[in-house]
């Protein structure tokens, strides 16, 4: 009766459709702009515009504004996050300037310093 759940394991981790990587040691100066989701464990220099999931990786460090759908953020940003759904600061995370979104989450440990503004509606365009 409840074998079928007790052999299967852990669950599986949700996955992240990532088009675009910026790897480790790799530099951008200029904006960036990504129609699907994203991970970046190098440095950027400059706006970031991403229609899907934006991570930042421990190592990933963005100077500039950062608009995404929904955001996790490790690494550091320094300037604007700009978020319609969720974003969330891990515990590694150092977030300086503004943040907007429709969700936040905060780790312990993580460093925040700025402002938060949350929309009224889940789902909404945050401003």
């Amino acid at each position: 009766m409840f074998g079928d759940k007790k052999d299967k394991g852990p669950e599986p981790q949700k996955r992240v459709s990532l088009d675009t990587v910026i790897g480790p040691g790799a530099e951008i100066t200029g904006d960036v702009s990504v129609k699907a989701g994203a991970r970046i464990d190098g440095r950027v220099k400059g706006n970031i515009s991403c229609q899907g999931e934006l991570v930042i990786g421990k190592e990933g460090v963005v100077e500039g504004e950062v608009k995404a759908s929904s955001a996790t953020l490790s690494g550091r940003i320094t300037g604007k996050l700009l978020v319609e759904g969720k974003a969330e600061l891990t515990s590694t995370a150092r977030m300086e300037g503004d943040i907007s979104c429709a969700k936040l989450v905060i780790e312990e440990g993580a460093f925040f310093q700025g402002h938060c503004q949350m929309s009224a509606k889940p789902g909404a365009p945050a401003q």
